[in-house]
């Protein structure tokens, strides 16, 4: 998923820096999140598919992702030679709870790139200077929510 945030992050930078005739950086943002809109849904890789980006509030940028959850499963599975209700069930003895599962893993392989991918963007950092968040929501392929990373000025 790393190369596919950076891919997301530089179609971001890209929606914001083309349309210059933008007056505010509100109505840039609003211009930008329109046109990158207008390009999804878009594969990350193969697991995940960007679904939409949209401006939810004045300040808030939010990516709506759909991550195979099953399909990751099942290949973690077919590596550690076991089924994927073997790996649930080891995972969930591991942590406590499934939730506390994904919370970790995407602590792990979810928050990091896109917060060093949003972070070393020029022009995101400039929004997020100017007091934007950009919130990254993953569900499965059902719809069901599985993490939310959302990066801040904080976050730099």
């Amino acid at each position: 998923m790393n190369s596919g945030i950076k891919i997301i992050s530089a179609l971001l930078a890209v929606a914001f820096c083309s349309n210059s005739s933008a007056s505010t950086i509100k109505e840039e943002v609003r211009e930008g999140v329109a046109q990158l809109a207008s390009q999804m849904p878009m594969t990350v890789d193969e697991f995940t598919t960007v679904n939409t980006v949209l401006l939810v509030s004045d300040r808030d940028i939010v990516y709506r992702y759909a991550f195979d959850f099953d399909k990751s499963i099942s290949m973690a599975a077919r590596i550690k030679n076991i089924t994927p209700a073997e790996l649930t069930a080891l995972y969930v003895r591991e942590f406590g709870d499934l939730n506390v599962f994904l919370k970790a893993w995407g602590d792990q392989y979810i928050y990091p790139p896109m917060r060093n991918s949003n972070c070393s963007n020029p022009r995101i950092i400039y929004f997020l200077d100017n007091g934007y968040r950009i919130i990254h929501e993953v569900s499965d392929m059902y719809g069901r929510f599985l993490y939310e990373a959302i990066i801040t000025k904080s976050e730099r």
